[in-house]
């Protein structure tokens, strides 16, 4: 089959009219100018009236639907803004249904704002006014239809629809859109379909499953059908009309990531598509992230030995935070990044006044031998001398992640195992050595190191008052995020975002309950962004925002239709401007 934008082609050639990349913006942050209007609307005033077609297909897995290449959607991308990739929401809600996502194009807002996650009578459109009801205020004469076999559609989220049609089948929702497109005048064409959803569930969200493939290829073959009708309407060369097609939602599968953060993209119930549609865009394929950089801002720690100012570090108030005494577990961890080289001794993190073996040089520390790591105890008074456990090669100017895990064993045995990168490395009996001491817990330099000058960066510090087992140290140690309601993490400073207090004194948020922020002493301030294996850090926001989603339906909708988003909308999508292509004659 010839699309319906295809035959628009001359083949000719095309001349390139705006090369506008996309231009994203936070509507609930300003009052958007209608970034849409295309390069001939300013000079002309008799351009074409703008009117949507949005197509939904409940339960298309973007990654899946790729494979299956539905051939009049895959003809339809070649002028388009679309993504494969798209998701329909941020947030790692408990329940994802097609009522949620349906609910957050409608709206322009995520389900924490809508509040329909699988209850629609659940919700804030009050507050948060579908596009339905939203146009019917900004354009009390336009005519806006909507087809669908949901009652909760039909009935609720298009209360406000000049004309709503209760359908039994996807067949029959394409033919009440024909029927519409044929002798109605639409402003905005609401069509829903949900074979494929149903194949899913019966079977898989799968390309290699022939039930979901027969059924996403049934519903390509409708909008065929439709896009068709559009293009025979009989007013067509006034109209200009955007199709915008999109799933909401992928498939039913619960995600539980392991040894890495939650992420949208990961989530293939969040795995959406959406495609935006006009015969004048060119080929603008959004695809997600293949990588993700672990960065912030935070301090350089300049350790070893050096005098005065050169000495960087960074200590809790509180003295008395974080001794564990004679008996008793305890889990510490971090990041690093150490620069190549052998150094001997320089101790970088711990809680101990000095690394000697005199009296009130008591506690532990982490310090650097060579090129490897070690953690270090030495019991109050010089008691028992100094016991340490060695670590691997970390002098190498890349990311690694350090553990340190403190169990109580039988009678007086207390013994510390060291980890790097998630594998354990060496398990050492420290015995009864009395780790509570009047220093405070501190980062980077300590009195008494040596080994030069070093500068080096630490970041996802935490501590817990449990040993952490073996698993939970080899599925973690690469994520940057923590379980703030895990009552046993004590401590935990992420690092990656220097603040400062109301004297204009920088420091590192311990972000648990006991808010023990580190402050520096002759701070260095630097930003980094790196990807390394040893770092899994949280998806977020500036990622997501590379790939259209959802939430971004209802604000293209408005520009399109040449509508002004108002601030106190509070919309969270954005908008995706087009690169124009127009035929030369």
């Amino acid at each position: 089959m010839t699309s319906f934008f295809r035959e628009n082609k001359n083949i000719s050639g095309f001349l390139l009219l705006a090369l506008t990349v996309t231009l994203v913006f936070n509507a609930c942050n300003k009052t958007a100018n209608n970034a849409l209007d295309s390069p001939e609307n300013a000079a002309n005033p008799q351009a074409k009236v703008r009117k949507v077609l949005m197509i939904v297909m409940d339960g298309g897995k973007g990654s899946e639907v790729k494979q299956i290449a539905p051939p009049v959607m895959t003809d339809l991308s070649e002028n388009s803004i679309f993504s494969w990739d798209a998701i329909n929401t941020t947030e790692n809600i408990t329940t994802v249904s097609n009522e949620a996502g349906v609910a957050t194009m409608l709206t322009g807002v995520n389900p924490g704002k809508h509040g329909v996650i699988t209850n629609v009578t659940n919700n804030n459109f009050d507050q948060y006014a579908t596009i339905f009801s939203k146009l019917k205020e900004l354009s009390p004469g336009s005519r806006t239809v909507a087809i669908s076999s949901s009652a909760d559609v039909v009935n609720i989220m298009a209360a406000d629809a000049t004309e709503k049609k209760m359908v039994s089948s996807d067949a029959a929702a394409k033919d009440a859109a024909l029927s519409e497109l044929n002798s109605g005048n639409p402003s905005f064409l609401y069509v829903q379909f949900t074979a494929a959803d149903q194949a899913g569930m019966t079977d898989a969200y799968l390309a290699s499953s022939a039930t979901y493939r027969n059924a996403v290829l049934q519903i390509d073959q409708y909008v065929g059908e439709i896009l068709t009708a559009l293009k025979a309407r009989s007013n067509a060369p006034n109209e200009d009309w955007i199709v915008v097609i999109a799933s909401p939602k992928g498939n039913s599968t619960p995600y539980n990531p392991v040894a890495k953060p939650w992420s949208a993209f990961d989530d293939g119930r969040h795995n959406s598509f959406l495609i935006m549609a006009n015969p004048r865009f060119a080929y603008n394929n959004k695809q997600k992230p293949s990588v993700f950089p672990y960065y912030g801002t935070t301090n350089s720690y300049r350790i070893g030995n050096v005098t005065g100012t050169s000495r960087r570090y960074a200590e809790v108030k509180d003295a008395a935070k974080y001794n564990f005494g004679t008996t008793g577990d305890f889990s510490v961890q971090c990041k690093v990044k150490i620069p190549s080289g052998n150094f001997n001794y320089p101790s970088f993190l711990g809680k101990r006044r000095a690394f000697a073996t005199g009296a009130g040089d008591h506690g532990w520390v982490f310090f650097l031998e060579g090129t490897d790591w070690q953690a270090n105890f030495n019991g109050a008074n010089g008691s028992g001398g100094n016991t340490q456990a060695r670590g691997t090669k970390v002098s190498d100017n890349n990311w690694h992640n350090l553990n340190l895990v403190v169990r109580q064993g039988g009678g007086t045995a207390r013994n510390i195992t060291v980890y790097t990168d998630g594998a354990k490395n060496a398990t050492t009996n420290v015995g009864a050595r009395d780790l509570n001491t009047t220093s405070p817990f501190a980062v980077g330099w300590r009195d008494g190191s040596n080994g030069g000058d070093i500068q080096m960066t630490i970041t996802d510090i935490r501590i817990y008052n449990r040993a952490l087992t073996d698993a939970e140290i080899a599925n973690n140690y690469c994520r940057t995020d923590a379980d703030l309601t895990d009552a046993s993490l004590v401590g935990f400073w992420p690092s990656t975002t220097v603040e400062y207090d109301d004297s204009g004194n920088p420091f590192l948020r311990d972000y648990t309950t006991g808010a023990n922020h580190l402050y520096f002493t002759n701070p260095s301030i630097i930003s980094f962004s790196e990807v390394t294996p040893n770092a899994c850090p949280l998806v977020d926001d500036v990622a997501y925002r590379t790939v259209p989603g959802g939430v971004d339906v209802a604000t293209q909708v408005y520009l399109w239709m040449g509508h002004t988003i108002n601030s106190d909308w509070s919309l969270d999508g954005q908008s995706w401007v087009p690169k124009y292509v127009d035929l030369a004659e």
